[in-house]
């Protein structure tokens, strides 16, 4: 559990130098919603693949920014009593007052709706974010992007006001400190308040979902000279660690600048072989149209040609037409006229042949008469022979 500022808290050394304190509100929202590589590089130190955060209760990722501002603004109306020189004055809450609470609690397994476990501790989680906030809950996430299932809870007050009393440790000692006691006694009431917490935690979530307070490693107490020690170790191990992250960082960038310039040769060959091959497709191109140019020509004359060829055709075929027409009229004509002259022809022949026929008849009749005169002469000469016929 921890508690925000608007603005964040840088905090001095012993040596003068500043360092990163207290992170801001805009912060703790990037790293609660994911919606910024700030937000999400400790999970990309890691090798995890962020993911979008799941909204159990309260304002959205969407939501949770235009709340922020109206925040703000809340925050800068609020005006905190002060006296000087015997009166008493007002001004402007200061940005450094704490005005989120922000809450993680994990479950010691993965983030899984199948397990009944770990829905079972989402419900209880929930049941006592409200008993123990009420109004004062903003919302309540899930993340699915780390090896344990946790959820980021954000409190504040409605009128943007600290919270510093709403904090289990922070609220006892402030009390502390105003009824009159020393700072140890503050420091001893900071520490009962947060196992109080705890307790209550224990109480209201862990034990109902079948979790003990205790760890497989419980952590070991030191000497005064013996933390002393580790803690400049964990310094110097901390300064190795930053000049390792440097340079992996510049080795990054490096990495990075190589591959933008390997990637721009690239694109420069690749630039070069396209700009070759459409040269020499654009010099194919240019030989076949002009083949094909050759060749149009050469079928266009040959088309004309024919064409003409065609039209002398044409009119030779129609003076031909012509003259058949006229050759066919006088055939026609000399054939009926030929008809004409053999059917007088016939005619005149049938006269022919029957004034012959006339005439043969009346010549066989003399004939027969003659002999038949000439045969009845001669019977009556002879009276012996009969008549013979001829």
């Amino acid at each position: 559990m921890e508690i925000y500022a608007i603005k964040g808290v840088a905090t001095t050394t012993k040596s003068g130098s500043r360092q990163q304190g207290k992170a801001s509100i805009h912060q703790i929202l990037d790293e609660a919603t994911r919606s910024t590589p700030d937000g999400h590089k400790h999970l990309i130190a890691q090798g995890l693949k962020p993911k979008p955060p799941v909204c159990l209760w309260g304002l959205t990722t969407e939501e949770l920014w235009p709340w922020f501002q109206e925040h703000k603004v809340r925050a800068s109306e609020n005006r905190v009593p002060y006296s000087y020189r015997g009166r008493d004055h007002s001004k402007a809450q200061p940005v450094t007052w704490p005005t989120l609470l922000g809450e993680v609690a994990s479950y010691p397994g993965a983030p899984d709706d199948t397990d009944v476990g770990y829905v079972d501790w989402k419900r209880l989680c929930l049941a006592r974010l409200h008993e123990v906030y009420g109004e004062r809950l903003v919302t309540v996430m899930e993340h699915l992007d780390e090896g344990h299932g946790h959820l980021h809870a954000l409190v504040a007050n409605p009128d943007a006001s600290p919270v510093k009393a709403l904090h289990p440790g922070h609220g006892p000692s402030d009390a502390c400190l105003a009824l009159g006691g020393t700072y140890k006694d503050a420091q001893q009431a900071y520490i009962a308040g947060l196992q109080r917490f705890q307790e209550l935690f224990s109480d209201l979530v862990g034990r109902p979902a079948g979790l003990e307070r205790t760890a497989p490693d419980p952590r070991r107490r030191y000497s005064y000279a013996e933390a002393q020690v580790r803690k400049q170790m964990a310094e110097e191990i901390a300064v190795i660690d930053a000049n390792l992250a440097g340079r992996a960082w510049s080795l990054a960038q490096e990495r990075e600048a190589f591959e933008a310039d390997f990637m721009r040769r690239v694109a420069e060959v690749e630039l070069r072989e396209e700009n070759a091959m459409a040269m020499a497709f654009r010099e194919t191109s240019a030989k076949v149209e002009a083949k094909f140019a050759r060749r149009q020509k050469e079928q266009d004359a040959q088309a004309a040609l024919l064409e003409t060829e065609r039209a002398a055709l044409v009119r030779d075929r129609a003076v031909l037409d012509a003259g058949l027409s006229a050759l066919t009229e006088k055939v026609r004509a000399i054939s009926a006229e030929a008809k004409e002259r053999v059917a007088a022809a016939l005619a005149q022949v049938d006269r022919v042949m029957e004034l012959v026929e006339r005439r043969v008849d009346q010549a066989t009749l003399e004939l027969i008469r003659r002999d038949l005169a000439v045969d009845t002469a001669k019977q009556r000469g002879s009276n012996l022979s009969p008549v013979r016929p001829r």
